[in-house]
């Protein structure tokens, strides 16, 4: 008989914006629409998570295809894209925090800095993958949210004083609230990843944000901007 994994990568932002519970767990994916912000993005998603069950419940005569679903919360890290216009939260505001400190201008952000996240480190993710890689299983297909625990989740108005308190930016921060903050809130537990590797610890935010930004600065003239 023919072994293998398939492992996909999905995201919390897929989930649906009502019709679920907190925290979030695997088995909510599918209970509504996305967040209207995201919904292209969503949809490729969760096609990826039905075709890896789909694959898993064809072969299962044939061959062991184990299906693992990793769906990390918001991930950061290093080598990401610090474009202001086309990236993520995180190397955003460290762009523009490192902008605002040099140009001694106010710092902008969009929303109202209320939206509740939390926040990945790259690192740990992949340490993840690669727990899973290795994982033995008889199960055909394995749903598992990658977060942090729910005690980490900050408000973007926490993220941004951090970041600015690492660049020691001692400027305004003006909150932009005709800009959505997108979902409020999709808090996820770490209790399905506990179930598999109870020993894994993440990365503190601050911890990570000083890495990130250490880079950031170091390697200014290299990155994706």
């Amino acid at each position: 008989m023919i072994r293998g994994q398939l492992i996909s990568c999905l995201s919390t932002c897929i989930f649906p914006e009502k019709g679920i519970s907190y925290p979030l767990t695997s088995d909510q994916l599918h209970n509504g629409l996305p967040h209207e912000s995201n919904i292209g993005y969503a949809y490729s998603k969760r096609i990826l998570h039905l075709t890896g069950r789909l694959l898993s419940e064809s072969c299962k005569n044939d061959s062991k295809i184990s299906v693992i679903n990793l769906t990390p919360t918001n991930l950061y890290g290093e080598y990401d894209n610090y474009n202001i216009k086309s990236s993520h939260v995180i190397p955003g505001l460290i762009h523009k925090t490192f902008n605002a400190k040099n140009e001694k201008k106010d710092l902008i952000v969009f929303g109202t800095g209320n939206a509740l996240r939390q926040f990945l480190y790259v690192d740990d993710f992949s340490r993840v993958i690669l727990r899973f890689i290795d994982f033995q299983t008889d199960k055909n297909e394995i749903s598992c949210i990658v977060s942090p625990p729910e005690k980490s989740e900050v408000s973007i108005k926490t993220l941004i004083e951090t970041i600015k308190n690492n660049f020691e930016y001692d400027g305004n921060i003006v909150f932009d609230d005709t800009y959505s903050d997108g979902q409020y809130k999709k808090t996820t537990t770490d209790s399905e990843l506990k179930q598999y590797f109870p020993d894994f610890t993440f990365t503190e935010l601050q911890d990570g944000l000083k890495n990130v930004i250490k880079y950031f600065i170091e390697n200014f003239d290299l990155i994706r901007k």
